[in-house]
């Protein structure tokens, strides 16, 4: 099955983007109030010590696996 070429035509001008882009308000951000950075500051320090906790399970069935490995080819 062949594609259709797009219609180039539908596509505005770039100087209608570039009107668009120096818009001041669309640069207007405004400061997150302080509990959204404690709580951001919160979740990224619990995922933190979740991916050191993987990190040790992982090691912990690496050597479990090791083991048992061990075990059954005395």
């Amino acid at each position: 099955m062949r594609r259709r070429k797009p219609d180039l035509s539908k596509i505005p001008p770039p100087e209608e983007f570039l009107e668009e882009a120096y818009k001041p308000e669309v640069f207007k951000v405004d400061a997150p109030s302080p509990e959204t950075v404690i709580a951001v500051y919160n979740i990224v320090e619990l995922l933190k010590e979740l991916r050191m906790e993987t990190e040790r399970l992982r090691e912990e069935v690496k050597r479990g696996r090791k083991a048992m490995f061990d075990v059954l080819y005395l």
